[in-house]
């Protein structure tokens, strides 16, 4: 694996609509790369390719939201693809990855206008997970909110919604707000098993604060650190 880690100019997620996953790509020297780490749940383990094909160099190890990921091109997505043992999920997944490379071909100007880009307001602050939020805001007098409280809460004011897998994901105007990003988190001792957590950023919490009432300055802690996805 390349040891130089790179940093994207366009990062943007994918839903893959009726299976619950979404599928990273990014943009590093003008090329068009996807996160190695949000296929191997899909397509299977990396290896099926890895020991025949890659060379040094063709997986790029790239920095996401502070998070380290191993890249890799189109063709070695097809290629890994044709490694991979034939089942209707993954006959529907290269159908679907098809339909992606021709986006991103053939629309670029719009796919960059509507791109993700590497969460520039987010990370420029501090991000807390919704339970560090929700103690915060409760220090202010008359406030009291738990984390359930404060998921339905953001559901309201538009920032979050449950995604295929009925799991909480940011809308799009809670990312443009700058509110509000994903983090992955490892699941237990598992290389490759994870799930995106909602975090915030200092500029939700100070509108939170607002929307419940509050006026005194917030009283805000260190964020907890977040576990680094593992790379493989």
């Amino acid at each position: 694996m390349n040891l130089m880690v790179l940093r994207p100019d366009v990062v943007i997620p994918y839903r893959w609509v009726g299976h619950g996953r979404d599928v990273r790509v990014c943009r590093v020297d003008g090329a068009w790369r996807y996160v190695a780490d949000d296929l191997e749940p899909i397509i299977g383990p990396l290896h099926l390719i890895a020991d025949v094909v890659m060379t040094p160099g063709e997986i790029l190890d790239v920095d996401i939201a502070g998070v380290e990921l191993a890249t890799i091109s189109r063709g070695h997505v097809a290629m890994w693809l044709a490694a991979a043992p034939l089942t209707d999920d993954i006959d529907d997944f290269r159908t679907w990855f098809a339909r992606l490379s021709a986006e991103l071909d053939g629309t670029a100007e719009s796919v960059l206008a509507a791109a993700t880009h590497p969460e520039p307001a987010a990370t420029a602050q501090h991000l807390y997970q919704v339970a560090d939020a929700a103690r915060i805001l409760s220090r202010a007098p008359g406030v009291e909110i738990g984390p359930i409280q404060l998921f339905k809460l953001m559901h309201r004011l538009g920032w979050i919604e449950r995604d295929d897998a009925q799991e909480w994901t940011p809308t799009e105007a809670g990312r443009r707000a700058g509110y509000l990003t994903t983090r992955p988190m490892r699941i237990g001792d598992s290389w490759t098993a994870h799930y995106l957590q909602v975090v915030l950023a200092e500029a939700a919490l100070t509108e939170l604060q607002r929307v419940l009432g509050g006026s005194a300055p917030l009283a805000l802690d260190a964020p907890t650190p977040t576990p680094t996805l593992v790379e493989l």
